[in-house]
């Protein structure tokens, strides 16, 4: 009787190194093996490049992340962090790094880019890193991506779909259809997005969970943009398409924290800062980000710092604060008929606008 098995994977190695090469070797050795005892973690070298051979390259599918076993890519030494190149893109929902129900994976200092040579929309890269579910029963929860730099191309005419960080209510093999989720384990929550730049990419980050009913008891919970280093937004939007810079729905106890929202863009539809969809009953805290925003070429556009559309709508035992924000030096030389609005709450009860 004769048999094939992996050992998990746990320890610390060096990518390049004797045992994985590339990025991309070692993420499939964990979706084959699985992460050990202990854990694993990969140092990058400082300076390293590498450009994923295919668009799955970057797929990370094991199951087997924990409190005690996590799954660490991190920057090793002085100098440039390391970057992965997008391989060839196939659609409209092209990834570089993917993280798909998977817990407790980091990936701190590792660059993506776009590839130069992707210039169709079926080639470019919708999302830099994206964050989503393996099932319905199976979500990515504690995951990190912190101190990277990630950039795209704003000229994808997927205007709509491009993110730098993307997390969704989703599968990659069906990224449109919206998973029925009962049970914690099938949320994402409890991920982390801190000192990241964003730069190059239509829109920012994106969080969407599943539309629960009432209690609402399984929105995604606890996802945190900036409360321990805010994240870098710059050369965003560039067409007729609306721009979100950070967009949320369906979550509960969201942070949104410290993140700098600044530059010149050729929009010429409306661009949002940080915008709250709709979350009934949540808690939220959005607080210390800075927003200063110039439209060259928009006669029409309008420019919303803040926008709550309905974080904690219908609330009754839930707090949402809006504090400390700055929201300065925003402008459309261009306008005709624009509007600006450095911050705006509406909800469904008081059909009020506020304008701070």
């Amino acid at each position: 009787m004769a048999g094939l098995s992996f050992g998990q994977i746990s320890g610390t190695y060096t990518i390049p190194g004797a045992t994985y090469t590339t990025i991309a070797s070692a993420i499939a050795a964990l979706n084959t093996s699985g992460v050990g005892a202990g854990g694993v973690t990969f140092n990058v070298t400082a300076g390293y490049t590498e450009t994923f051979g295919s668009p799955t390259a970057g797929l990370i599918t094991t199951l087997t992340g924990t409190a005690a076993n996590q799954i660490k890519f991190q920057k090793s030494g002085s100098g440039a962090n390391p970057k992965i190149t997008a391989a060839t893109g196939v659609g409209n929902y092209d990834y570089i790094i993917c993280i798909a129900g998977t817990d407790y994976v980091t990936f701190d200092g590792i660059d993506v880019a776009e590839n130069v040579a992707n210039t169709t929309a079926t080639t470019e890269m919708e999302w830099g890193y994206a964050l989503l579910k393996n099932s319905a029963t199976d979500g990515t929860q504690n995951c990190t991506i912190k101190n990277c730099t990630i950039t795209l191309n704003s000229t994808n005419t997927n205007y709509s779909l491009q993110y730098g960080i993307y997390l969704n209510n989703v599968t990659p093999a069906a990224p449109t259809i919206q998973l029925t989720i009962t049970t914690a384990a099938g949320e994402s929550s409890s991920n982390k997005f801190y000192g990241n730049t964003i730069t190059g990419s239509y829109n920012g980050i994106y969080l969407y969970g599943w539309n629960d009913v009432s209690p609402f008891t399984y929105y995604d919970q606890n996802n945190d943009i900036g409360s321990v280093t805010g994240n870098t937004f710059s050369n965003f939007g560039g067409a007729g398409t609306t721009c979100y810079l950070v967009y949320t729905y369906y979550q509960n106890s969201v942070i949104i924290a410290n993140n700098t929202m600044s530059g010149s863009t050729a929009n010429t539809g409306s661009i949002y800062g940080i915008y709250g969809g709709t979350a009934y009953n949540a808690n939220a805290s959005i607080y210390g980000n800075t927003i200063s925003i110039t439209m060259t070429a928009a006669t029409t556009g309008y420019i919303y710092g803040i926008y709550n559309a309905g974080l904690g709508t219908t609330g009754t035992t839930n707090t949402l604060g809006i504090y400390n924000n700055t929201v300065q030096n925003c402008s459309e030389p261009n306008s005709t008929t624009s509007y600006f609005y450095r911050s705006e709450e509406h909800t469904s009860e008081l059909q009020s606008l506020r304008h701070l």
